[in-house]
């Protein structure tokens, strides 16, 4: 049986317009939508959108290429005064850019893709020990260094540019 592909969709083109974001996976002849129910540090939750099922509940388990990452990361740099940054860069097939935040506790961090939607469609967002394979993260902060991570979620055999926006307040 040939591998199935699946396409994360931020904004879900499915018929249920109360679902935001989604995964679409593709089979041998047909697309199928899950909403994204729960997408935290330690679990995955999808949920077939039309469906009458259980939820599908994935564990998360950590991987070394995170640790591997981490050496590389870039400081994420603030203007004096300024509660935004952007950082850009591509991603490629098998690749992950790293940058780290150092926040106060009790900020609210947002994390946002941005750039030409073709480009940025298979790219995704993981935070250690927040979440992953998203577009955007928003949350309340500890006192610490947060590592950002974007790479692809899809193969793409071509280089994507991207854009970072990254907003502590």
């Amino acid at each position: 049986m040939p591998d199935q592909t699946f396409e994360y969709q931020a904004h879900c083109k499915s018929f249920d317009a109360a679902v935001k974001s989604c995964l679409l996976v593709k089979g041998q002849s047909d697309a199928t939508y899950y909403a994204i129910v729960n997408n935290d540090a330690e679990h995955l939750e999808l949920s077939i959108i039309g469906g009458t099922g259980n939820t599908l509940k994935f564990k998360r388990i950590p991987s070394s290429p995170v640790a591997a990452v981490t050496k590389g990361c870039k400081a994420v740099q603030f203007k004096k005064g300024e509660l935004a940054a952007v950082v850009e860069g591509t991603t490629a097939e098998g690749k992950t850019d790293c940058y780290t935040v150092k926040t106060g506790a009790n900020q609210t961090m947002t994390a946002e893709l941005i750039g030409n939607s073709d480009d940025i469609k298979n790219t995704a967002i993981t935070i250690p020990g927040i979440g992953d394979v998203r577009d955007t993260f928003q949350f309340k902060t500890e006192k610490k260094t947060y590592e950002i991570h974007i790479s692809q979620i899809k193969g793409v055999a071509e280089k994507k540019p991207y854009g970072l926006n990254i907003t502590v307040y």
